[in-house]
């Protein structure tokens, strides 16, 4: 085997090749917590669609609710002003 002519230029190719892998790999590490912190945002912003639209269904079932409400109080004061009437009817023919 041959050694090599210029150590000095061995060592810092050497040197070189590992500063490089262990900037890759940081970057690599880096990558893949960005990547997992934006997922985390994507999967919480989900969320809150979720919610925002749940929350909306129910903003719509109230209010049908409350419109149900209304129209049955109608219902119920027109029924009891034609049972007053007819029971004011019944008392006069039972006092006749």
């Amino acid at each position: 085997m041959k050694k090599s002519e210029n150590p000095v230029r061995d060592s810092l190719i050497i040197t070189k090749v590992v500063s490089f892998i262990f900037d890759f790999f940081k970057q690599t590490i880096r990558d893949y917590e960005n990547t997992k912190k934006i997922k985390a945002f994507d999967k919480m912003d989900e969320q809150f669609s979720t919610i925002e639209h749940l929350l909306i269904k129910q903003e719509k079932m109230l209010h049908e609710q409350r419109k149900m409400i209304e129209e049955l109080k109608n219902k119920f004061l027109i029924s009891s002003v034609i049972i007053i009437a007819l029971s004011i009817t019944v008392l006069i023919q039972v006092i006749r």
